[in-house]
């Protein structure tokens, strides 16, 4: 994908900011396990997955929460060691410990999306792992022709890291400047001055092309 396109339909999302800011912003400054950081989470999830929570009881709700508490407690030190990677940059055949990257992201997704479901999981871990983790929801998954499964969700990743590549080595070659210059600049032409992560635009596109129907004529 040209990075062009990726900035322009991008710049058709409509849902806002307040939420994900808030939960990023919370996490950022309490800390993962920090009571601030879980409401801010829970936040995001009641309002981006409201489908999900309309018919649970506040019992269930609840214990998602208790549930939650105890993935941070267990992966707490696995998810800090990851939240430096970025997805534009990760191997996933690269061997951590006795595994590989690509199995951590699908065993983290597979305990969040056990009670969190596979939309919701994919929300909370790309908020843990913002620059590594692009989120997902039913008309994504279906557009990108991925399975609904732990192994479908790190094949998705996969193909956002080739996309994110494409778009970035567009800009690095028509402005002669390093991938990390053109990172920075294609960040700062959508966000200004604001900080958000790569894959957080990539998700903008994606929910853009997914509703067709929110879309403004090209100009």
């Amino acid at each position: 994908m040209n990075y062009r396109e990726l900035l322009d339909i991008a710049s058709q999302y409509t849902p806002g900011y307040e939420v994900y800011d808030l939960a990023m912003s919370m996490i950022t400054r309490h800390g993962l396990d920090s009571e601030e950081a879980i409401a801010g989470i829970f936040a995001l999830l009641f309002c981006w997955n409201k489908d999900f929570y309309r018919k649970r009881t506040f019992s269930e709700m609840d214990g998602h929460i208790r549930a939650f508490r105890r993935f941070i407690c267990e992966e707490k030190e696995l998810i800090l060691r990851f939240r430096s990677q970025r997805l534009e940059e990760v191997d996933f055949t690269n061997a951590v410990d006795d595994t590989t990257k690509g199995d951590i992201i699908r065993r983290l997704f597979d305990k969040l999306q056990s009670f969190l479901g596979l939309v919701g999981a994919s929300k909370v871990l790309h908020v843990l792992l913002p620059d590594l983790i692009v989120m997902w929801d039913n008309k994504i998954i279906t557009h990108y022709k991925v399975p609904r499964s732990v192994h479908g969700f790190l094949e998705f990743q996969k193909k956002m890291k080739t996309e994110l590549e494409e778009a970035i080595d567009s800009y690095a070659r028509e402005h002669q400047v390093g991938r990390e210059e053109a990172v920075r600049r294609i960040l700062q032409e959508r966000y200004g001055e604001k900080l958000r992560p790569l894959t957080k635009l990539l998700d903008e596109y994606n929910w853009v092309i997914t509703r067709p129907w929110k879309r403004s004529p090209r100009r």
